[in-house]
């Protein structure tokens, strides 16, 4: 960790630091980024706090693009070169009857005031160019033992910012830090007043804790409160699968994919719901293409994937290479996790990635518009509706798997095979 003493704060950021400590106001670095800066993790989000008014806080940087970001909670936020710096006036909060944001907020000149009103106590901390850092609540010492600890009465915390249950398991995810005995137990009490949060926020702290090295620690060691968050997951916890809950061994799947959404799809895999990956991704607010993305991940596993060439094409001209190595990736991990790992089974993966590499490699992976004919051909040899479609598909796997050449004539000929009664509309011919 740093010594707060040398903290290195970018020139661009000290220089609006400087700027309002010159003309009369306090300014100190706070928040995230102080906290990053202390342990020299990259950082982004760049808070300052200071007892200048957010008018005054204008007045003084009208040199620079200012936004009014947040007015009414004291936040104007300055574009200093790349970087939008949020500027906030020291404030104090009423009381949080929706559990979410405070009711009233008051301006204050009191740095103190406004640093008891924050969450943790390793974002309670503030740093001064002349009077270095303030540390009121403990934080850094928390900061070096690795302690996420609530300000205050951590009940009071979460029963203000229902939010910030799930804020102190995504830093105890992203920093692997600890989650002190009373705040612990506060965040378990208090889990229910998740249902005061809205979708989206919880969508973004979910993402980020599945994003994070640690995240299996947190659901492991706050099933309950993630079961609340994925409800579906809560009976999976009771539910044993050799010495091991399925809800364990689920989150040991998860583990062995990477990316966050693949995480979320390994974590809702080997559950027996119907459509659960898009039930749950619109449950959350996912974007349509992020919905689509987990539920084929999830639904994936219930289709049909062997060892040959006509098999794996037609999962390849269906899901695209990007989707298919990452549903190859799930079904691995799922294997793995299994209390009888089926050895023939993964082989098998292997198999089909090797299978689908030589396609790609051969350039196999084409796609109807590639092929010598188009559905204008096919209307002027007399095939009509779904027939078309129908018939190109045939000829596409033809060409693909069977290496049919890709021939106007050839295509053409090709489809005489298959008789004449397939012009009207016949069913799909799979190889």
């Amino acid at each position: 960790m740093l010594q707060a003493d040398s903290l290195s704060v970018p020139p661009h950021i000290r220089s609006l630091i400087d700027r309002l400590n010159a003309a009369g106001y306090e300014c100190y670095v706070v928040g995230g980024f102080l906290r990053d800066l202390l342990l020299g993790h990259p950082t982004h989000d760049i808070d300052l706090a200071t007892s200048a008014l957010p008018e005054e806080v204008m007045a003084l940087f009208s040199d620079y693009r200012t936004i009014p970001t947040g007015l009414i909670h004291g936040t104007v936020t300055v574009l200093a070169e790349d970087d939008a710096v949020e500027i906030t006036t020291f404030r104090k909060e009423g009381l949080y009857s929706d559990h979410r944001r405070p009711d009233e907020v008051w301006f204050t000149e009191s740095l103190e005031e406004d640093l008891k009103r924050r969450d943790f106590t390793i974002n309670a901390l503030a740093w001064h160019p002349d009077m270095g850092l303030v540390d009121l609540f403990g934080g850094r010492g928390d900061l070096q033992d690795g302690i996420i600890r609530a300000v205050g009465r951590p009940s009071d915390r979460f029963q203000e910012d229902a939010l910030r249950i799930l804020r102190a398991l995504r830093l105890a995810s992203e920093l692997g830090f600890s989650i002190e005995h009373e705040t612990a137990e506060a965040m378990h009490d208090k889990r229910s007043l998740l249902s005061h949060v809205a979708s989206e926020r919880i969508r973004i702290e979910l993402l980020r804790i599945l994003r994070a090295e640690h995240f299996a620690f947190v659901f492991i060691n706050f099933a309950a409160i993630m079961s609340v968050v994925l409800p579906e997951m809560g009976p999976l916890r009771q539910e044993l699968q050799g010495e091991f809950s399925r809800f364990d061994i689920a989150v040991e799947r998860a583990k062995r994919v990477d990316d966050a959404e693949q995480r979320l799809a390994a974590l809702l895999y080997d559950i027996d719901i119907p459509e659960i990956g898009k039930t749950v991704a619109e449950r959350l607010r996912f974007s349509n293409n992020s919905v689509k993305w987990i539920d084929a991940l999830v639904s994936s596993r219930n289709d049909s994937l062997e060892a040959d060439k006509g098999s794996v094409w037609r999962a390849l001209h269906r899901w695209g290479d990007v989707l298919f190595e990452a549903i190859l990736e799930l079904r691995r991990a799922d294997l793995e996790v299994r209390v009888t790992s089926d050895e023939k089974a993964l082989k098998n993966i292997d198999a089909i990635r090797g299978i689908k590499e030589a396609l790609l490699q051969s350039g196999k992976d084409l796609q109807l518009s590639d092929l010598a004919i188009s559905g204008h051909d096919l209307l002027a040899e007399g095939y009509r509706g779904e027939a078309i479609g129908e018939a190109l598909e045939y000829l596409l796997l033809r060409v693909c798997v069977d290496d049919l050449p890709n021939r106007r004539e050839v295509l053409l000929a090709e489809l005489d095979t298959r008789g004449g009664e397939a012009k009207s509309g016949s069913p799909h011919i799979h190889r």
